[in-house]
């Protein structure tokens, strides 16, 4: 999937924000063909000058921005690139904005646009591939709860269109920040059977990760050379769980003399992590921080979130 595109033309957007900009409206034009052109795409709402933070005016046209946009009207149709567009700016200016505004906003246009189908069913395509997919850089899994809760009470989808979401819901709802992460059982490197819960420490990274993965075999480099992640294992108040969720332990046992010494090494003997979806492992690896409580502080994070968090806390 490509995304720069459409991030360009939100960090174009962003700036606009930024400096109080205004943005000129697009008057009427023929809607005879399919609209192309990226200036017929309505105009954002203009901030009242009251609101001179940026998060206000975040705020404020996330709450606003679907307002001009049409909805249910058969003779205007936008191409698929300006929708994609459009939405992307939106999600630009919405994760600068309190989470529960921009969620707000996700369900109030979604519920708009259920009356129409080809437009209800291409924009849940988008939030999906810019708020869901693991390789998204506006990755969002907590808005996209919002755009799955809708997407289950729409019209417009059938039974069966309706199962994706479902799962997506429930993946998206476990293992959350601030809830108490789910426990499971492994095995050590020297075969010694454990929990989860059981492990010790201020802070906890769990990795799920596969040996012959090259994104891992990177990601596992980056977190070796890292100074707050190894000075947090060396104090004890950091521990790392590295886990391999699936079945080919010889591939495992292999790659465990490149792996360091103060890493817990450990497999899953009974793989529930996967079967029983225990954790939403879409991408290798993965990554979640947790406290002293096993609470969630980040969910399938990127290593360097995870390092800036550490760095802030430490």
């Amino acid at each position: 999937m490509k995304f720069t595109k459409s991030v360009f033309f939100t960090g174009a957007i962003l700036v606009c924000l930024l400096i109080a900009c205004k943005q000129g409206g697009a008057g009427k034009t023929s809607t005879e063909h399919v609209l192309q052109d990226s200036s017929l795409l309505p105009a954002l709402p203009e901030v009242p000058d009251s609101l001179a933070e940026p998060k206000e005016r975040a705020a404020y046209i996330t709450a606003h921005y679907w307002n001009s946009f049409t909805f249910g009207d058969t003779s205007i149709r936008y191409s698929n690139d300006l929708l994609e567009q459009k939405l992307a700016d939106f999600l630009g200016i919405a994760r600068l904005a309190p989470p529960a505004v921009a969620a707000g906003s996700i369900r109030s246009m979604l519920k708009k646009a259920g009356s129409d189908k080809n437009i209800s069913k291409e924009f849940y395509t988008l939030y999906e591939k810019y708020l869901y997919d693991p390789n998204s850089p506006m990755r969002n899994e907590d808005l996209y709860i919002a755009v799955a809760e809708q997407m289950l009470k729409s019209d417009v989808l059938t039974a069966d269109e309706k199962v994706r979401p479902l799962h997506q819901l429930k993946m998206a709802r476990r293992n959350r920040t601030n809830t108490l992460a789910v426990n499971f059982k492994f095995r050590r490197a020297d075969g010694i059977p454990q929990s989860m819960h059981a492990v010790k420490s201020e802070y906890l990274i769990l990795l799920f990760y596969d040996p012959l993965c090259h994104s891992c075999q990177a990601v596992m480099a980056e977190m070796r050379g890292s100074d707050v992640l190894n000075k947090g294992l060396a104090s004890g108040r950091i521990k790392l769980l590295a886990v391999y969720p699936d079945e080919d332990l010889r591939a495992w046992r292999e790659h465990l003399p490149s792996m360091p010494d103060n890493w817990i090494k450990a497999y899953d003997g009974e793989q529930a992590i996967i079967t029983r979806k225990l954790y939403d492992i879409r991408a290798r690896p993965t990554l979640y921080l947790l406290d002293r409580n096993k609470k969630v502080i980040l969910k399938d994070a990127p290593f360097a979130l995870i390092a800036d968090s550490l760095q802030h806390i430490s």
